[in-house]
């Protein structure tokens, strides 16, 4: 029974009761004599029933209310964008899930059933509140959610709705503005790092502490200064080129190096910077920022050591800073790639790890005291930290923010090490250039040599007439000019940057090699600038044509391996084990690459081997230089294979044999190729139709000699050429070639017909039909079928001239014969019978005459169609 219906009977029942129990017990305690009134309580029965009949109607009324209600409210919930769950509000278990959700964290529904809130959370907690939290999905990926709850009826029981709005990529970009803000709030108040801003004007608006520190020397103040005055002449065109770049690439960086005026005449301090433009309020550019650093500092570190090294080979990088940043519990929130390098490991597995975990002995050194420290007491520190795991030497700049600190690492290693480092250089230099016969030198920017081994100085010494030294020229007077010409290219790139590495041939010189390998390479200062070229060269004459010599050699053995079917195989006759190519695998199903030679005896026909293997033997023992036996080889699958096995014999210096190479070879296929290309070969030699081959261009490869009936053309004169240049005249059509053209370019069949020209000059039809010839995915030939129509097409245009003359008689039987005739019959039936001799009878005569004459015209005229019908 329906609830409405439930609740109104009750009401009826217990109203009821009341009304009749109430009017029976008023009636007993009244003691009157008269009888029970019947008529008060029906009427008290009839309102109760009416009530309940209304309560019935309004309850009935409510519940489709609540039916209309709920269906648009599960719609609502069931088709929100929104991922939405339905959760127990005391043990947050998902009681249902909308479709939304199920896309955002990836469960199935069943999955999401069996879980509980705090299976989506990253940190579990055990209420519900509107806030912001971090979830998992089901690729194990997290994801910021704006989470909103309220309370609802669920399935009869109270429970919550709980909306999960997605606000990753909004939390991701707020991060993201927090660690700029971070990074910028640390370069503003960095000792060692400059920060700047400049107007379009050239002047400063903003200059950080580290900045105004360093060139106080300039100015107390740089507000409303002009940068040129803290820029060196020479460098005021290049930082005008970078702005210009910085703005016509907005949100690009542009490195340049600049060096300011410093307080010793004469001297600079160079600087090393990264512009980009700066943006206002409405997203317009409003002028340039820079970040830089004191890279002067480097010579310092260098030293003579520096530039002795430099003149070996490449002038070592420039110091890079490795740079992290990390909040008050030293968890990593930014790092750059070389505090990355530096540790081992990837950007995105520093990032929120402690640094414990991302350095090794972090706990052991002094880093792990000094870094709290300055974040507890708010105050910058720089000191050196010796870390074992690395065996290196770093110096350590900490600068703290409200939220957690900026660290540079800078590795000092080498300024450690560096004394030692020169003493090593100078004591190995000369020991390395000289310990070997290749040339090794360098020169400056002028040509001039700096450093040079002993192969140079002897080799300068031929032109010098005495020992060559540093300063002398690369190119003495005497050098030979096709020297210089190949030489004074090499080092003039080499002095703009590039690294050369090349094979110069001196074959055609009188000069100390024929061929030499040559690495050139630029040397360069802290600064970038280029100071000269490191130079090595060494006589590859002998090693290159035996490389060469080889490289054909492999070049054509494995072309060979890779291009044919056969099996080639090597045999050592003195262990008797066979060394396969690939082919034996390919054609014959083994995939082996050594066996012995019982294996391979194993393998021929029972009726072949006594024959085979004599063969081999004798062939051997004779002396023979080669072999070759045709028999019956077993397929990996157990079927046999018809083969012919070729092979040659090396001897010893006492004519000993002691190593056979040979090709295995399936002449299956071979035989059945060969009948095909036969048949096909007669087909096409004794066939009626003309037959032309062409290549992927369309030029004539081959034809046969029902085509050279055809066409009056021989092979000889149609290879090589177009076919249409040749066959096509004044009148083959132009949208037939067309259709041809556009056909052959998209590799189609096609038949058309076409009227073609005789090599006499007299024209045919033909019916042409082209198809591609492919191999693999390619097309490498097309094939054209053409049958002679001619006699087709004239026996067609005399059927259609017959067709014509016999519409012109019919016409003139049809129209033009019944005027004659009708003036005839009309003439007769006026003629006088009765007076012959009347003078109407006269003229009837004349007009006779005259339709007569007409209708024998006509009967000419027909004669003649017909006559041209018989033709």
């Amino acid at each position: 029974m329906k609830p409405a219906a439930k609740t109104a009977l009750i009401t009826l029942l217990i109203g009821w009761a009341w009304i009749w129990g109430s009017d029976y017990y008023l009636h007993i305690q009244s003691h009157a004599d008269r009888p029970f009134e019947w008529a008060a309580s029906l009427k008290g029965s009839f309102f109760i029933a009416v009530i309940s009949l209304v309560v019935y109607l309004l309850i009935r009324r409510s519940e489709r209310n609540l039916l209309q209600a709920e269906t648009s409210y599960k719609a609502l919930y069931v088709g929100n964008p929104e991922a939405m769950l339905i959760c127990d509000p005391a043990t947050l278990s998902i009681l249902d899930s909308n479709s939304a959700a199920i896309d955002q964290y990836g469960f199935t529904r069943e999955s999401l059933l069996k879980m509980t809130l705090n299976d989506l959370r990253i940190s579990p907690f055990e209420h519900l509140s509107d806030q912001t939290e971090e979830h998992r999905t089901a690729k194990d990926t997290t994801i910021f959610v704006d989470t909103k709850a309220g309370p609802i009826s669920f399935k009869g029981r109270k429970a919550t709705l709980v909306s999960l709005r997605d606000i990753t990529e909004k939390e991701e970009l707020h991060n993201a503005l927090r660690q700029r803000e971070r990074l910028l709030d640390a370069l503003t108040i960095s000792d060692s790092t400059f920060l700047i801003r400049v107007t379009f004007d050239g002047i400063y608006a903003f200059t950080n502490k580290a900045f105004n520190k360093r060139f106080s020397h300039i100015a107390s103040s740089f507000e409303g200064v002009h940068i040129s005055k803290t820029l060196h002449p020479e460098d005021i065109e290049k930082c005008i080129k970078a702005v210009e770049f910085c703005i016509e690439h907005p949100g690009s960086i542009k490195a340049i190096d600049l060096r300011s005026p410093s307080l010793v005449e004469n001297e600079w301090i160079h600087t090393s910077w990264e512009l980009m433009t700066t943006l206002d309020e409405k997203g317009n550019i409003s002028g340039v920022q820079g970040v830089g650093m004191d890279s002067s500092a480097i010579e310092k570190f260098r030293g003579e050591g520096q530039k002795s090294r430099a003149q070996l080979e490449v002038i070592l990088d420039s110091v890079i800073d490795g740079f992290f940043m990390v909040d008050q519990n030293l968890h990593v929130e930014l790092a750059n790639s070389v505090f990355a390098k530096l540790v081992g490991k990837k950007i995105e597995d520093i990032q929120n790890q402690h640094l414990s975990e991302v350095l090794p002995n972090f706990n052991h050194t002094r880093s792990s005291v000094e870094l709290p420290k300055a974040i507890k007491e708010q105050r910058s520190n720089s000191f050196e930290a010796y870390n074992p795991y690395f065996d290196k030497w770093f110096f350590v700049s900490a600068y703290p923010y409200p939220n957690g600190l900026t660290v540079f690492y800078r590795d000092i290693t080498e300024n450690k090490k560096q004394e030692l480092e020169i003493k090593k250089n100078e004591a190995n230099l000369r020991s390395v250039i000289n310990t070997t016969r290749d040339f090794i030198w360098s020169i400056d920017n002028h040509y001039r040599i700096l450093v040079a081994n002993n192969s140079i100085i002897d080799l300068l010494a031929k032109y010098l007439d005495r020992p060559g030294k540093a300063g002398d020229h690369a190119f003495p007077e005497s050098v030979e000019p096709e020297i210089r010409e190949l030489f004074a290219p090499l080092y003039a790139r080499a002095l703009r940057g590039e690294n050369i590495q090349t094979v110069l041939d001196l074959s055609n010189s009188n000069t100390v090699a024929n061929r030499l390998d040559i690495r050139m390479s630029p040397i360069r200062d802290e600064t970038n600038s280029i100071l000269g070229a490191a130079c090595f060269a060494r006589d590859i004459s002998k090693s290159e044509e035996q490389r060469v010599a080889l490289e054909k050699a492999v070049e054509r053995y494995t072309i060979l391996s890779e291009v044919t079917m056969d099996a080639i195989w090597d045999l050592d006759l003195k262990t008797n084990q066979i060394e396969w190519s690939e082919g034996i695998q390919k054609t014959f199903g083994y995939d082996v690459t050594t066996t012995d030679l019982d294996w391979w005896s194993d393998r021929v026909h029972k009726d072949d081997r006594t024959k085979t293997v004599n063969s081999l033997d004798e062939s051997i023992k004779r002396g023979n230089r080669s072999w070759h036996c045709e028999y019956r080889f077993r397929h990996a699958e157990g079927h046999y294979l018809r083969v012919i096995d070729r092979g040659i014999v090396n001897r010893d210096e006492n004519n000993a044999p002691t190593r056979m190479l040979g090709s295995l070879q399936d002449i299956n296929l071979l035989k059945e190729t060969r009948d095909e290309i036969e048949n096909l070969s007669h087909i096409a030699k004794h066939t009626s139709t003309g037959v032309i081959v062409t290549n992927v261009e369309g030029r004539v490869e081959w034809c046969n000699e029902a085509f050279e009936k055809l066409s009056g053309y021989k092979l000889d004169e149609m290879e090589g050429k177009k076919p249409g240049t040749i066959l096509q005249g004044p009148e083959s059509d132009p949208a037939t070639i067309s259709r041809l053209s556009e056909a052959i370019k998209a590799h189609k069949d096609i038949t058309v017909e076409l009227i073609n020209y005789h090599k006499n000059g007299k024209k045919y039809w033909v019916r042409m039909t082209i198809s591609p010839i492919w191999e693999g995915d390619q097309v490498k030939r097309f094939i054209a079928i053409e049958t002679d129509i001619t006699k087709d097409k004239q026996v067609a245009n005399r059927l259609q001239l017959q067709n014509e003359n016999l519409r012109k008689i019919a016409f003139i039987l049809s129209h033009d014969l019944r005027k004659p005739v009708s003036s005839i019959l009309g003439l007769l039936a006026l003629y006088d019978k009765d007076n012959p001799e009347s003078t109407m009878n006269g003229d009837i005569i004349k007009y006779l005459h005259t339709a007569t004459s007409e209708l024998d015209d006509m009967i000419h005229e027909i004669i003649k169609q017909s006559s041209l019908i018989d033709e």
